[in-house]
């Protein structure tokens, strides 16, 4: 649903997909992570019948105070579950919050996108931008009848772009030149900044996941699923 690019190996352009803009992370002043001396520590994991969470963080980037990810499976049985995750920052003067599709399209729902062919983002093509205060969605295939939604919780401040970029899988150059949606929603300022978002796959039919609310800018969630409201808080 997620899909990482993986790795082109020696590859002439394998910097590509290793570095941190091709990845479903937190990218902080448009540079790739330090590759050294950047530290990591699990903070908690935690398993019960009906929710599994993690949190971790380190020092991915030397400006950054804080770089820290929670993320946990929310199980209601039967194939009904879905993914939420807060990722908080803090440092640089830009913050951008990445991830991508896996097919060549997605659909955006909820947002009015503009086209902005003067914004320079990466090196991304067909930019499409709007304000992102708001909860919208983004819809991809992902093989088969299987599809990804993934919720986006905004708030004030917060620019989102949509974008086409890198997606070469094969070191042998079959899919060259291939391109992926990526998402985009951009803080910026020195802040302390929390990145909410709600990841769902189903398999045809409808969505489990109904509708997402944010109750608190601190990490309080509201998700009306087809069985009832989850509150989950972090």
């Amino acid at each position: 649903l997620l899909s990482d690019l993986g790795y082109l190996w020696d590859h002439p352009l394998k910097h590509m997909t290793m570095r941190t803009v091709a990845h479903n992370t937190v990218v902080v002043d448009e540079k790739d992570q330090a590759a050294k001396d950047r530290g990591g520590d699990v903070l908690f994991f935690r398993t019960t019948p009906h929710v599994k969470a993690m949190e971790a963080e380190s020092r991915a980037y030397p400006q950054a105070k804080l770089y820290r990810r929670t993320s946990a499976v929310i199980d209601h049985g039967g194939g009904r579950s879905y993914v939420v995750d807060f990722f908080r920052v803090q440092g640089g003067r830009q913050q951008d919050y990445v991830y991508h599709g896996v097919a060549k399209t997605c659909d955006v729902l909820d947002l009015k996108l503009e086209p902005a062919p003067s914004e320079t983002l990466y090196d991304f093509v067909n930019v499409r931008a709007a304000d992102g205060a708001g909860v919208w969605r983004a819809v991809w295939k992902c093989g088969g009848n299987a599809e990804c939604v993934a919720w986006n919780v905004g708030q004030p401040g917060q620019r989102v772009f949509v974008a086409d970029g890198w997606g070469q899988r094969d070191w042998k150059n079959s899919d060259l030149g291939a391109t992926i949606p990526y998402v985009v929603r951009r803080g910026e300022g020195d802040d302390p900044r929390t990145f909410v978002s709600v990841f769902e796959g189903r398999q045809g039919g409808e969505a489990f996941v109904r509708g997402v609310k944010l109750l608190d800018p601190s990490g309080v969630l509201l998700v009306e699923t087809s069985l009832g409201s989850d509150y989950v808080m972090s």
